[in-house]
């Protein structure tokens, strides 16, 4: 998730232990802990509710819109648009 190597988590735990002290930063890890554990049984439970309300067909179609979002290129799109429409304004103009 977060993309942090070993060298990170020793970091952060040298400097837990500096600020904590040892028995504050062991309470203070299960706390932690336990609180990741809910979050994530909480957001196993949202997944597994989406994944009940929506049909698989649904999914499939709200991906592929998705992607075509993304492959498609907006700003160009609009540019070209008002390029358009410039033109035909200062051909109007010149008539």
């Amino acid at each position: 998730m977060f993309d942090s190597g070993i060298t990170e988590l020793l970091l952060v735990a040298l400097v837990g232990l500096l600020v904590l002290g040892p028995q504050r930063l062991q309470h203070s890890a299960r706390v932690l802990g336990r609180l990741l554990g809910k979050a994530k049984g909480w957001l196993a439970e949202v997944q597994a509710q989406v994944g009940q309300e929506l049909p698989e067909a649904e999914l499939k179609e709200l991906r592929r819109d998705m992607e075509r979002v993304r492959s498609s290129n907006v700003r160009r799109n609009l540019l070209e648009q008002v390029t358009l429409s410039e033109k035909s304004e200062r051909a109007d103009i010149t008539r």
